[in-house]
């Protein structure tokens, strides 16, 4: 397993399976990874986005997902989340991972073959006990 983040409240780690493991006060439960940016997906085409590609990767960049919002090209990431997890949405995404996110978004761009506008979206989903909130940040970044 791969530690993503261990504090006095829970641990949380990624086993084989692409499996979120939570362990909290000696309890752990599964949430898979996949679910998460479904529900991202879902919430997405519920708010009239198309998808275009999910995954999308070029060297070392990796594209959650990248959907269009009529003539607009959306590039998503998505940050999944525990309600015990509450570190600030601003240090998730640094200067190497926008730099990366651009590279990739330029390289699809240039795939496609069309002159469309770009915007960097992060949207966030949170799991609590009974429920997932979702938080989408439109223009979370600009690139230059």
């Amino acid at each position: 397993d791969v530690i993503i983040k261990e504090k006095n409240i829970f641990q949380l780690s990624v086993n084989r399976n692409n499996q979120l493991l939570l362990k909290t006060g000696g309890n752990e439960g599964l949430i898979e990874i996949k679910d998460l940016r479904q529900k991202a997906i879902d919430f997405l085409k519920a708010s009239g986005y198309q998808i275009v590609r999910q995954n999308y990767r070029y060297l070392k960049a990796e594209i959650d997902i990248i959907a269009r919002q009529g003539d607009i090209l959306v590039i998503i990431e998505v940050k999944s989340r525990t309600s015990g997890f509450l570190e600030d949405i601003s240090n998730t995404i640094n200067p190497k991972k926008i730099k990366l996110l651009t590279m990739a978004a330029n390289h699809f761009v240039e795939e496609m073959e069309d002159d469309v506008e770009v915007r960097f979206d992060i949207i966030t989903v949170i799991k609590y006990a009974d429920r997932f909130d979702i938080e989408h940040i439109e223009n979370a970044f600009y690139h230059f």
